[in-house]
């Protein structure tokens, strides 16, 4: 139970998402009596690969019990974590009224341990929440903050990320360069990574950038090939990524 419950962040990385999820369910039915502590750790890791693989609903029942257990055991770190993942999820389906109380809990929570972590991540997400409302002046300095702790803490996965998201900032501002840099900065770390879902993630948005400038054919390529991606891993795209992208797969369909 202790490994499957720290083994989810490299499942969910290599999007061995299946494969992970097979892992805690057999961790979970096999160990009832482990430690709330233990099994709080693994529902939570169990309903973030849930819900990468599109199946909302299951995915919050998961979280819910491990937020039950979490809040039972006065765990604020698993709380914590579980509360951002809860965010992540509504977030997903464009449920964007739950998001932010949650992240607030969860980012005040890890202050209060001194989770220099659950910080970065936490501010990552509400940068994430505010670029998908437009509000690029709120999100990019988030973004920023949640990058300085990541590069002091040793975040390389998380850098990366930051790095996509800045980038999506810029590309919907208009500044194509810089989103290019930024974008092909972070694939380069993801392909170092292994980290998969960091890939397709940037070859959708370089495919973005593309077809900002006209490179239809390029573009085309890129989506194709972001696409190819998350079909083989199994990982759609989230609702909230879709309803985005919309434009861009009409366009090159036509």
């Amino acid at each position: 139970m202790w490994l499957a419950g720290r083994l989810w962040l490299f499942w969910g990385m290599r999007a061995h998402l299946s494969e992970g999820r097979r892992w805690l369910e057999a961790a979970l039915a096999t160990n009832p009596q482990a430690p709330a502590v233990l099994r709080s750790e693994a529902l939570a890791g169990l309903g973030r690969l849930t819900a990468d693989q599109g199946d909302y609903s299951r995915a919050m029942a998961h979280l819910e019990a491990a937020l039950e257990l979490s809040r039972g055991t006065y765990h604020r770190e698993n709380t914590a974590y579980t509360l951002s993942t809860m965010a992540i999820v509504h977030q997903y389906q464009g449920n964007y009224d739950c998001v932010e109380p949650l992240l607030q809990e969860s980012l005040d929570l890890s202050r209060q341990i001194g989770d220099a972590w659950g910080v970065a991540a936490v501010l990552n997400v509400l940068g994430t929440l505010a670029l998908g409302q437009g509000e690029y002046a709120r999100a990019v300095p988030l973004f920023e903050e949640s990058l300085a702790h990541n590069r002091r803490i040793g975040g390389q996965r998380d850098v990366s990320v930051l790095r996509n998201n800045l980038g999506i900032a810029a590309l919907e501002q208009g500044e194509v360069a810089r989103a290019i840099e930024l974008l092909q900065e972070s694939l380069v770390l993801s392909d170092e990574l292994e980290d998969w879902a960091g890939i397709y993630s940037c070859l959708e948005e370089l495919s973005m950038a593309a077809h900002s400038q006209g490179e239809i054919e390029r573009s085309t390529r890129l989506y194709a090939a972001a696409d190819a991606l998350r079909t083989t891993l199994g990982v759609p795209m989230p609702p909230d990524e879709m309803s985005r992208f919309e434009r861009l797969r009409s366009d090159l369909r036509s």
